[in-house]
């Protein structure tokens, strides 16, 4: 794994702990430019699209995040999937098949005990928070009918926010 910035993260969130990946520029441009095809409601910001390796309501500290990477890790696309929410809505996502991605958010459970609120750990990016009711997946969508792969540049701490959803969909200005 080439790093440039390697983090020992000691400080401790009062809600718990949250790590994650961000894309590449040019990959942000990428799943904009899908979403967009898809024609789906409430998209994602391009500058907010990420993949949750972390999301932990028990908070640890004292663990080393790989910040920005020398080197991009790769990640493939796999298949769209609806995620329903626990506001009720319905997200689309992209899953991913991301095996270093998986190491990581087991390596924290492991070695940190970080705790997950859901039962497996799907590798994703969210294109969207909310297609509403109606929307569906095309029947002809081929996960990489876009782009075969999807380039991640840093790896990220930040507190456990749980109102994280609200500020990740673009604002009218962005749709521009």
């Amino acid at each position: 794994m080439e790093i440039l910035t390697e983090e020992k993260i000691t400080d401790l969130g009062k809600d718990g702990t949250y790590i994650a990946v961000r894309f590449t520029k040019e990959s942000q441009d990428k799943l904009q430019a899908l979403a967009k095809s898809l024609e789906v409601d409430n998209i994602v910001a391009k500058d907010k699209y990420h993949v949750t390796v972390v999301f932990s309501r028990k908070p640890f500290t004292n663990f080393t995040i790989s910040g920005k990477l020398k080197k991009p890790w790769l990640v493939h696309p796999t298949e769209l999937e609806i995620f329903p929410t626990q506001s009720g809505s319905r997200a689309l996502v992209l899953r991913l098949d991301a095996p270093k991605l998986v190491q990581r958010h087991e390596y924290f459970k492991k070695e940190h005990g970080a705790t997950y609120d859901y039962d497996e750990y799907k590798t994703h990016v969210t294109l969207s928070y909310d297609v509403g009711p109606d929307w569906e997946i095309p029947e002809d969508f081929k996960a990489d009918r876009m782009f075969k792969t999807l380039s991640i540049d840093e790896e990220y701490y930040e507190p456990l926010n749980n109102d994280w959803a609200s500020k990740s969909t673009e604002s009218d200005e962005d749709k521009e």
